[in-house]
Order: C-alpha cells, then sequence, then structure tokens
C-alpha cells in the first residue's frame, strides 16, 4: 500500500497517430494453401560440364533439331555446345561479342543467357544480364545491373548487342542515392517462352542493397514482350501494380515473389501449371522453393514454398526434361541442374525430381525488405501512402513548378529539379501541382552542387507567408515568410552528395529527419497553420538538385509487422549440457559441474555454441561468469556455420579489456575493468544491427556501432581461449530494441505539451518550457506489456523527468525523478497519481547513470546505476503500451541507450 496518495492534473493528452497502408490483394501473391501435389527428389548427380556456369543457360533447339546451350562462365567466356539430348552435347569453340559491345559505362561486363531461335530465319535471340559501374572500396566490390539483348546468325558464333531492354527505374550510381540504401539494378534474369500464349516472359532479380555492408534484400520481378517483335529493344512492358503498365527501359515494376533469387520458370504437363523454381536469400540458408501459377497474363503465382532442403541448390537453377530435353515444358519427371561458378570448389550437378499425386502441407518463408522505406513504388518496399503526390522529374519535365520571385533558373536537369542561384539574392518556386495540406508530410531528396543554402517550403500562401525548414551549409532553421530562427546544426554536407529530407507537421509541431535519422521534434508557434501547396527557395549563388518529391496529409507508416518475439530461454544447466557443443576452435572442454557450464580452452580459442536456442538477430543475453583462471572469455551471438565458413559476434573480455570478436577482426572497445578470479559477475549485453550495449554488474561500460559486426541471426554460445578456465551460469536472453542516438533520435516524436526534443551531442535532448511539460514518445515500436525499459541519463539542468511505460493515453505508468526524489507515476480510471518510493540518489547536473525498470504484471523493480532500489507490486496499469519520457518546468535532459526488452 502506497504511504501517500495525491489526485494530480492527467499530463499527457491521447495522440491520434494516422497513416493506414491499403495494399491491393493484385499486388502479392495468393495466400498460401496445402499444394495439390507431392514430390520427391534423390542425390546429387555430378555434370562437370556445367560446372563453371554463372548464369542460367538458353537452351533451345534449332528447325533441325539439333539441341543448343549458351552459357557465359566467370571468366566471361561464352560457351556453346551441340547435341540431340542434354546428354550428348559437344562443346564448340566459344563465341565472340561484336564491338556492338561497346562498354559505354567503361567497365561493363556482359553474360549471354536465355536462347530463343526463331523458326522461320534460324537467327539467335539471347538475353544479356550486364554489370557496371564496379567498386572495389564497397564490401566485395559492388555494381549496378541491367538486361540487354544479342543476337547471332551464326549459330552464336559471333555475336552482336542490339540494346537495353529492361532497367531499373532508378539511378545507376550509387553516390546517387540518398542513405544505406541503393538500387543496384535488375539481372539474373530466366527467360520462358510462352509459344501458346504469344509472348516472351522475362523473370528477373530486383532489389537494394547496403552501401555498408553485404546485405541484400531481393525481389523476383517480370516483364513481357510479344513473340512477334522478338524481345527487342522498346517492346517489353513490366508488371506492375496488377497489370503491364510500365515500360522494360525504366519503367516501375513488382515484387511477384519477395526475399527470392533467381527463379526458372518452365510449364508443367502433368500439373497443367507454370512452374517457378527458385530459392530463399536468407543470410547462410538458401531453401529451394516452387510456386505455380495458372495464367502467366494475370501472373496468379501461390506464395513460394519449399520443397527441398537448404543448401542443397547452388547460385544458379533450372529444369530440363529428362525425356525431351525441353528447357521452357516439362512432364511429371524432371531434372533440376545446379551450378555456382565452380565456387567453393562445386561442380555442376543435377537432382531428379518426380511430381505426384497427393497434397503437400506448405512451409513459406518471411519477406526480406530493409528497415526503412526506398524509393521503389512496390509495395512493401516503399512505405509512400496510397494516393500520395510524388514527382520525381522522371520525364524530365518540370511539370507545375512556377518561380515566384528572385533572378534564378529553375530547369529540370538529369531528371532533377534544379536551382541555380545567379546573384546575392533568392528565389522561391512553388508546384502548382502538388495538393493543398495543413498536416502532413513533405519527402525530398537533395543534392547541393555548390554553395548549400536552400529551403523546403510547405503551407505555401503567399511569398511572405509560408512554413519552411532551412538549411544553410549545416545549420537547420525555419522561416516563414516574415522571420526566421535558429533549430539546429549538423555537419555540413559534402558537394554533389544526395540526402534525404522528411518533414512531418501537424499544427505547430514540426519533426524532422535527414537520411531517415530523426534530428528534431518540436513545435514552431509561429508558423501558419492553413493547407497550402509545397515549394522550395534557394539564394546566394547556390545550385541546388532536388528529387524524389512526395507530399500526402497521410504519415508514411511501415508496412511491416514487427518480428515476432521468441518467447524468453533460459539455461541454469541444472539439466546438464544439453545443446552446448564445441562448434569451433578445438581443444577445449566443456561440461556442466554443479550446475555450471565449465569452459576449459587449450592452447588456441575454443566456441560453446548452445544448438537448442533459437536464431536471434537482435536481444538482450545475459549471464553469470566467474573466471576461474586465465581472465579471457566472450559471450558469442548470431553464430552460423557452413562448410567452408564460421561467423558470429562475440563480446570477449581479457585480463580488464572488453572487446569483440567475429572470427575474422577482433578489437578492444574499453579497458580498465577488472573481474576478480572465483566471483560471480553479471553480463549483459544488448544487440541491435551493429549495436551494442555492454552492461557489467548492472552498469553500461560500452555503447556504440561495431563495424565489424555481421546483420544476421544465429545462435548463442560462450568461448574462453588460451588456456584459460571459465564458469557460466543462468544465461537467458528476450528479443529487444536499442534506441541509440548518435545520429538521430530515432522516431521519438514529441506527442504532447510545449517543448523540444533534438539530437545533441549524440543523445536525446529534452527541454520544457516554465511551467508546462512536453511529452516524448516512440510513435513506431510496438506496445510493450511485460519487459525491462533501460537507458541512460545525464541531467543538464532543472533534472524533473518521468520515464514512461505502458502508455496509452488512457491508462499511464512511468517512474518520476523530481530533484532525488523517486516517484511512481500512475494513470488509470480517470484518475492520476503519484506516490512517493525512495529517496537518493541524487543524479548530479553534467553526471551519466544508468536507470533499468522492470515490469510484469503489477510487479516492478528499479534499480539505478546497477543498485536495486525497489521491489514491490503496487497497483499500476498492466495494458501494453509505449513507451517515452515527459519533462517539466524549464528542465534540460539528456536520455541516451534505450533499450526496451520483453517478455
Amino acid at each position: 500500500m502506497f504511504a501517500s496518495s495525491i489526485r494530480i492534473e492527467r499530463l499527457i493528452l491521447p495522440i491520434a497517430i494516422a497513416a493506414l497502408l491499403t495494399i491491393a490483394s493484385f499486388l502479392i501473391p495468393n495466400k498460401a494453401s496445402a499444394a495439390d501435389f507431392t514430390w520427391t527428389y534423390g542425390a546429387d548427380t555430378t555434370q562437370d560440364q556445367f560446372t563453371h556456369v554463372d548464369l542460367n543457360p538458353g537452351i533451345a533447339r534449332d528447325a533441325q533439331g539439333n539441341l543448343w546451350v549458351i552459357y557465359t562462365d566467370g571468366s566471361l567466356i561464352i560457351h556453346r555446345l551441340k547435341g540431340t539430348t542434354i546428354d550428348d552435347l559437344i562443346e564448340l569453340p566459344n563465341g565472340t561479342r561484336d564491338t556492338s559491345f561497346n562498354r559505354p559505362h567503361g567497365d561493363d561486363n556482359y553474360w549471354l543467357n536465355g536462347l530463343w531461335i526463331d523458326p522461320a530465319d534460324g537467327k539467335w535471340y539471347a538475353t544479356v544480364h550486364m554489370e557496371f559501374n564496379y567498386n572495389p572500396n564497397w564490401p566485395s566490390g559492388r555494381w549496378t545491373r541491367g538486361i540487354g539483348l544479342a543476337t547471332s546468325t551464326d549459330e552464336g558464333l559471333n555475336w552482336h548487342y542490339e540494346g537495353d531492354i529492361v532497367t531499373s527505374d532508378n539511378p545507376t550510381k550509387r553516390d546517387e542515392f540518398a542513405g544505406d540504401y541503393w538500387d543496384w539494378g535488375v539481372g539474373d534474369q530466366s527467360l520462358y517462352v510462352d509459344a501458346a500464349g504469344g509472348y516472351f516472359y522475362l523473370f528477373y532479380g530486383a532489389g537494394w542493397q547496403s552501401k555498408s555492408e553485404w546485405r541484400d534484400y531481393l525481389s523476383t520481378r517480370v516483364a513481357r514482350c510479344e513473340i512477334s517483335s522478338k524481345m527487342m529493344p522498346g517492346c517489353w512492358q513490366k508488371w506492375h501494380n496488377g497489370s503491364w503498365s510500365e515500360p522494360g527501359l525504366g519503367g516501375h515494376d513488382t515484387d511477384l515473389f519477395n526475399n527470392s533469387g533467381i527463379n526458372a520458370v518452365f510449364y508443367s504437363t502433368y500439373l497443367n501449371k507454370f512452374v517457378a523454381v527458385g530459392q530463399t536469400m536468407i543470410p547462410g540458408r538458401h531453401d529451394g522453393t516452387f510456386a505455380t501459377a495458372t495464367d502467366l497474363s494475370t501472373q496468379n503465382w501461390t506464395v513460394p514454398e519449399k520443397f527441398i532442403d537448404a543448401d542443397r541448390l547452388y547460385w544458379y537453377n533450372w529444369a530440363v526434361d529428362p525425356t525431351t530435353s525441353d528447357r521452357m515444358q516439362i512432364g511429371q519427371n524432371f531434372r533440376l541442374y545446379s551450378a555456382q561458378n565452380f565456387y567453393e570448389n562445386k561442380s555442376g550437378k543435377y537432382i531428379n525430381v518426380s511430381l505426384g499425386p497427393g497434397t503437400t502441407v506448405p512451409i513459406t518463408f518471411p519477406g526480406s525488405y530493409p528497415e526503412v522505406s526506398v524509393p521503389d513504388y512496390s509495395p512493401l518496399w516503399d512505405w509512400t501512402p496510397a494516393g500520395a503526390y510524388r514527382q520525381d522529374f522522371s520525364n524530365n519535365g518540370i511539370g507545375g513548378w512556377q518561380k515566384i520571385y528572385g533572378t534564378a533558373d529553375w530547369t529540370v536537369e538529369d531528371k532533377q529539379l534544379k536551382s541555380t542561384t545567379q546573384d546575392g539574392g533568392a528565389t522561391l518556386a512553388v508546384d502548382n501541382a502538388s495538393p493543398s495540406i495543413s498536416d502532413g508530410y513533405m519527402s525530398f531528396t537533395v543534392k547541393p552542387v555548390s554553395n548549400q543554402r536552400f529551403k523546403a517550403v510547405f503551407r505555401y500562401q503567399d511569398w511572405n507567408r509560408f512554413a519552411a525548414i532551412l538549411y544553410d551549409n549545416g545549420n537547420i532553421g525555419w522561416d516563414n515568410g516574415t522571420s526566421v530562427g535558429n533549430l539546429f546544426s549538423i555537419p555540413p554536407f559534402a558537394d554533389n552528395s544526395v540526402h534525404l529530407i522528411d518533414i512531418y507537421f501537424k499544427g505547430d509541431l514540426i519533426t524532422v529527419y535527414i537520411d531517415h535519422e530523426q534530428k528534431y521534434s518540436g513545435k514552431i508557434p509561429s508558423f501558419p497553420t492553413e493547407a497550402g501547396k509545397i515549394g522550395f527557395s534557394t539564394w546566394y549563388y547556390s545550385t541546388i538538385m532536388f528529387d524524389n518529391v512526395v507530399v500526402s496529409a497521410s504519415l508514411p507508416v511501415s508496412p511491416h509487422p514487427l518480428p515476432p518475439y521468441i518467447a524468453s530461454y533460459s539455461n541454469d544447466f541444472g539439466g546438464g549440457i544439453a545443446g552446448y557443443q564445441e562448434r569451433f576452435g578445438s581443444g577445449g572442454t566443456w561440461a556442466v559441474e554443479n550446475g555450471e557450464l565449465s569452459g576449459t580452452a587449450g592452447a588456441g580459442t575454443t566456441v560453446a555454441i548452445d544448438s537448442n536456442s533459437p536464431r536471434i538477430k537482435n536481444a538482450t543475453i545475459k549471464a553469470k561468469v566467474k573466471p576461474i583462471s586465465g581472465q579471457r572469455f566472450g559471450i558469442v551471438a548470431r553464430f552460423n556455420q557452413n562448410a567452408t565458413a564460421v561467423s558470429y559476434n562475440a563480446i570477449t573480455y581479457e585480463n580488464g579489456n572488453i572487446g569483440y570478436d567475429t572470427s575474422s577482426a577482433t578489437g578492444t572497445l574499453v579497458s580498465g575493468i577488472n573481474l576478480a578470479d572465483g566471483s560471480w559477475h553479471d553480463l549483459e549485453i544488448t544487440l541491435n544491427g551493429l549495436f551494442v550495449v555492454i552492461k557489467v554488474d548492472g552498469v553500461i561500460r560500452y555503447s556504440g556501432e561495431v563495424a565489424a559486426f555481421r546483420m544476421g541471426e544465429g545462435n548463442i554460445g560462450f568461448m574462453t581461449s588460451n588456456n584459460a578456465h571459465v564458469h557460466f551460469d543462468e544465461v537467458s536472453y528476450r528479443m529487444s530494441e536499442v534506441y541509440h542516438f548518435q545520429k538521430g533520435i530515432n522516431d521519438f516524436r514529441n506527442a504532447a505539451g510545449n517543448g523540444t526534443w533534438l539530437h545533441e551531442n549524440g543523445m536525446l535532448s529534452g527541454q520544457s518550457n516554465a511551467g508546462e511539460w512536453t511529452t516524448n514518445l516512440n510513435e513506431t515500436m510496438g506496445d510493450v506489456a511485460d519487459g525491462k525499459l533501460s537507458f541512460s541519463v545525464t541531467p543538464i539542468a532543472e533534472t524533473r523527468f518521468i520515464a514512461l511505460l505502458r502508455y496509452t493515453g488512457d491508462t499511464q505508468l512511468g517512474l518520476m525523478y523530481n530533484d532525488g526524489e523517486y516517484l511512481l507515476y500512475a494513470y488509470q480510471n480517470g484518475q492520476s497519481t503519484m506516490q512517493s518510493l525512495f529517496n537518493g540518489p541524487v543524479l548530479p547536473l553534467g553526471t551519466n547513470h544508468d536507470i533499468d525498470i522492470a515490469f510484469s504484471g503489477q510487479n516492478l523493480k528499479i534499480a539505478i546505476d546497477g543498485v536495486e532500489k525497489y521491489s514491490g507490486a503496487p497497483n499500476i496499469p498492466t495494458t501494453a503500451g509505449k513507451i517515452g519520457f515527459s519533462l517539466w518546468a524549464n528542465s534540460h535532459v539528456h536520455f541516451d541507450n534505450v533499450v526496451v526488452a520483453r517478455d
């Protein structure tokens, strides 16, 4: 029971988070259901003749009945094979490319595949996978892709390039993309010739890649061309939003299958259906998949489902009827060929597959997309709300843009809006075609060429009444047409670099994102709030390029559900060693002694992995550790192993130094952390992508990015090295979300009251006005019922704050700090209460402190700097809700290392 209870004003107003994303049913495959057929497959059969295939080969018969196969290997040699069946092929002299393959980007490479032989005149047509704009400085060297067409009149001995036939709707240079992701083009295609339907269908890979690491997000898409047009440039139409509505060259397209690499399509005469054989692109795991369709004109594919175990297939896979050697039309039995250019010394092979009657319960796979919206014009990739106004200047026209004043030239150049200010004055242009809105958001990319000064204008009324966020060489401020003010500063953009700006506006509440990182959320009372159009302004001899303009009254919302939270997992070794076994290194001994996991290393490193643990990516891992001798150990996460490689992320400890180990890279993160032999210590590691928070005995010892870490999921375990002997116990983990503020304030937005929340010194900085409240909530994370909230706090001035839990608007819970007193704040049933819990420690100005709040039902535990200060079961709201912070009465506080772990 509380010692005292008082009623106070309700602190926080409910907020409405708008935006519903509607995706028409025709944009996604049919729901998975039990397949109305079964399949069996045999063992691998080596086929050395296809060992060096580096893209699905082209297979076709000529009018004389000869079977021809062409493929390009990793050395770009065009192989020509001829026979009567797939089993008696003879290698002929290699094909050559003429000067029409002129490498317009300077480093273009070409792979031929997808063969069609015109029955009328015997002319050969082959699709071409192109790669260009290689960058050896990126992880493994990245490139851009496109698809072209080549022809031959002498049975593939000499080839002529006819031109590009399918290209991306985005730029071809990675530095033209804002943020970490770029569209790497289209390619790795597979040709299907639908002679009965009269079309060529080209199934190709599309996707986005990270600029900073080897991380792909891939999908399969399709374009088609009438057979009468013979695959020539200009005849191709892409499948987009349920119709063949976009040109092959630069048009938009829509996924057929996500999380999918190359799909080989054929018609099954046994099933009377089209079949797509592909594989998932889960890192370290490539399950073979089947999907079927009855009508290629409507692309009514089922969801791909697993049909063969992971890693049975190589990069490139294609089906052939063993009786007819036909690639396009196949009976009940077929061979599934597989090759990958002898990578990892793997020879070509095939697997015999047989279809049969019955049903199969499907095993399907989740989608895989970047964690941010990308300008893809395809649902689930691009989060732009339905009905939003978009202007990407793709037709090189200026549209509704009109110069209002100034001497600048406003033109469209290279599919971008260009402003060139010719003097020391200013210029303003407004898009008369844009919608007139009062609340919503404006998004655009900007490339400053010289003299970096520009404004993003919204709610435009006339030349002296509008709302604008301005940028002046790293200084960000506001302008309402008659007055200006400063907001925050960032490092200046580099000339000719591309950046994404997102501005959210609701009344006088403005939120600013730069390159997906939230930099500011606060009220600008002097802004007009009536509806108006958007525009741009530049000044003082600046040259600025604008593109990818989006305006909407509805806010973009991630269409992806939060990942399922794996139930909390723990092991106290009371039942023995269970799934732990040495998986990396040698000479180690792992055993359970007195209910504790004991690890003893030999001369090298030994890693024991819990094969029973679910595979995790982002989580909080806790364990008790007792060094016996040697003081060299680590907690291992994201462990993956295949036949040729091992990868993991480990946080290591060695004689006072905390560091990291990835099996290929090591480093030190922090020193001076001394652990005594024979003593138990609590280690807690929270992973979120590359970011890690490390706690030792309840105190944060390190928080920051580890660039060498990998992003995928994997198992957990422990390691020791160099003859060390260490005991581990009470290992547990639960899924968690980490909000660090090195680059921005990560979707923490001003939700109520008057105050300012911005990115300052790598932290979330909140300031409240005199006599007023300000509340900041994370509006994008899911609701939390039970779990743990951890955060660091640094008081700057007048320290009064609430750490909010389970916030719904109607119910609220929080830990309140008021100059050394800690109170429980609760709101439920229309009543607000504050209850004193304990006094001290005082948080002096300028000092950093760690606060942990564990909440489960009515149970509540609070620790300050690793010391438990409260444990009880008060009458508190238990409804799941959001987390956030509130300040009042001239407080200025910095928050960091916010970790939300769920039970």
